[in-house]
């Protein structure tokens, strides 16, 4: 008994665990799907008990589409019909379908949630009404998706302000997969291929996918007070019939983009001007006629009017790493610059263009020039560093070539010399690279030379002078030339250096004078010495003769002559007496 009660126990712990990891499980979220022939809508009818729930009102002739997140096939062909679309996220899969509706003031297609177009095969909407009729309305805050790799062809036969799309407030309207092709047609009076309302509105063009807009009046036109965004990374094409390919009415002037246009993206977008009219490729409405474009972006203005179509560019953002690349258009502004004016000349009539082509592309890589000096001289014992330059596209590359001598080198931008280079004269090459040819070279010269030597004072430690007389000292010493030589100390007026003598002034007065020569080289120890300056009185006793030799006075020939007489008599013992006898003077 007791097993059996354990076998029962262990059956059900089992069946509790499995119901627990069953409860555990997460459930998986199940897209309802529904298919509707549209051909088949011809009495008030609804599915709102099954999957992606749907009713239509054959009165109004409304099919609405209110699944969150379902997805809706539409197949066959009605001529009266409109839809409303109010399920979020919802996917509306056409399958060759082809829809109108024929009343005024309304709307083929209304989408009032996020949803998706998904084309299955070729499909046509279409709005036959007379006036105020659209074909697609979008309204405030919600974004509607056409994917599928097929054509859509969206066609407004209205007579008067019948839109092909209409975009309210915050609205996106995208194209999006390869293959797809949207083409919008507005065939009424004052009609517009895509009309923007509101404030944000946004367009976008996939990679692969071709937009086609095409109005009476314009082919996009804005009405929103900020931004009008045109992200185009696809093709779009924007055309009218008496108007402008593509027209901005903006309200206000203090919005950030509220005096332009601006375009995104790295596809291309084709503006034309008028074919019937005068309406320019482009027309910006406001006391600004700016257009911010995206580097990467190419923007197409054919001109068919019989007048220049003149507009100003400007760059939407980052750093100036581009230039303006034109054809057939001209602007007098560097191509360098953020801002442009540009002229596409006229075109000459509906059936011929002028075309202008504006994009921007990375500005031209610039091979390098090196602009530093070719030469440079260091001390042994000490090395350093030397600055390298170059012009041209950075960043740029040094090094060197040639017999470069062990211990130098290149770091970065600078050339570095190591303390243990010997002296010498050394010749090599640098180089500097880029990634654009040619690579630059220069021939250098790098110095090296011997530490200098100290200088020793070696000429004599005093001078004499005689007053009246002046002269000059010569200075000498030993060590790396050039030694310049100075004074220091109490040094009296007229004493000075001239190169490398010491020069003394004849207007020195008689005296003893004690002050310090200096002499000093590159090598940047000054060496000293005392140095004692005599300068005696000039004799007054006939001595006419100066003393500028810095040695002492002698007398004058006179004494020097009765001198030498009484030394020879003395000499011979003859007791002759010697006279002197001046010039002119007769025997005595």
């Amino acid at each position: 008994m007791r097993i059996i009660r354990k076998k029962v126990l262990a059956v059900l712990l089992s069946m509790v665990m499995a119901l627990t990891m069953l409860v555990a499980l997460p459930t998986s979220a199940h897209a309802a799907t529904a298919s509707i022939d549209v051909s088949s809508l011809t009495s008030t009818q609804s599915n709102l008990a099954g999957d992606a729930p749907w009713t239509y009102d054959h009165t109004t002739k409304l099919l609405t589409l209110s699944g969150a997140g379902d997805t809706y096939t539409l197949s066959g062909t009605n001529a009266d019909l409109r839809v409303t679309i109010t399920g979020a996220n919802a996917t509306i899969r056409l399958d060759a379908v082809d829809i109108a509706s024929n009343t005024n003031v309304v709307n083929t297609f209304t989408i009032a949630a996020d949803c998706t177009l998904t084309l299955l095969a070729d499909s046509i909407i279409k709005a036959t009404g007379n006036n105020d009729s659209h074909v697609i309305y979008i309204t405030s805050g919600n974004s509607c998706t056409i994917n599928g790799g097929k054509n859509l062809t969206i066609r407004n036969e209205g007579l008067l302000y019948a839109h092909g799309i209409c975009k309210l407030n915050d609205t996106t309207l995208s194209i999006e997969g390869l293959g797809t092709n949207v083409e919008i047609e507005a065939n009424g009076s004052a009609s517009i291929g895509i009309k923007d309302y509101g404030d944000g509105g946004v367009i976008y063009v996939g990679v692969g996918a071709e937009l086609g807009a095409f109005g009476v009046d314009s082919g996009i036109q804005n009405w929103g007070s900020d931004s009008y965004a045109i992200i185009c990374d696809g093709t779009l094409v924007a055309r009218a019939k008496t108007g402008a390919g593509i027209e901005c009415y903006p309200y206000a002037v203090s919005a950030t983009w509220s005096d332009g246009i601006s375009i995104g993206g790295s596809g291309r977008i084709i503006a034309i001007s008028a074919w019937a009219g005068t309406g320019p490729a482009i027309d910006i409405k406001s006391s600004f006629d700016r257009i911010y474009m995206d580097d990467t972006i190419e923007l197409w203005i054919q001109n068919h009017n019989t007048s220049p179509e003149t507009h100003t560019f400007i760059k939407s953002s980052g750093v100036n790493t581009h230039m303006w690349d034109l054809t057939t258009a001209t602007t007098s502004d560097s191509l360098l610059a953020d801002t442009i004016t540009v002229t596409v000349s006229a075109g000459g009539g509906p059936a011929t263009y002028a075309l202008g082509v504006i994009k921007r592309v990375p500005i031209p890589p610039t091979p390098p020039t090196i602009t530093s000096a070719a030469s440079v001289s260091f001390v042994t014992g000490t090395g350093g560093s030397f600055p390298l330059t170059a012009a041209g596209t950075a960043p740029i590359t040094f090094g060197l070539s040639g017999t470069v001598p062990a211990g130098v080198s290149v770091s970065g931008s600078s050339l570095v010399v190591a303390a243990a280079v010997a002296p010498a004269t050394y010749n090599f090459t640098v180089t500097a690279t880029n990634g654009t040819s040619p690579d630059a070279t220069q021939a250098f010269t790098l110095t090296v030379t011997a530490a200098p030597v100290p200088p020793t004072i070696t000429s004599a430690a005093s001078a004499s002078f005689v007053t009246g007389t002046g002269g000059s000292f010569p200075l000498t010493a030993t060590g790396t030339t050039p030694i310049t030589f100075g004074l220091s100390g109490t040094v009296p007026v007229g004493v000075s250096i001239s190169g490398s003598s010491l020069v003394v002034a004849s207007t020195v007065a008689a005296g003893d004078y004690n002050f310090v020569i200096v002499a000093s080289n590159a090598a940047q120890s000054d060496v000293t010495q005392q140095f004692t300056l005599n300068v005696t009185a000039a004799d007054t006793g006939g001595n006419t003769g100066g003393n500028t030799s810095g040695t002492p006075a002698t007398g004058d020939s006179t004494t020097l002559m009765l001198l030498l007489g009484a030394l020879l008599a003395a000499a011979l013992g003859t007791g002759a007496v010697f006279t002197h006898r001046r010039r002119g003077q007769e025997d005595q």
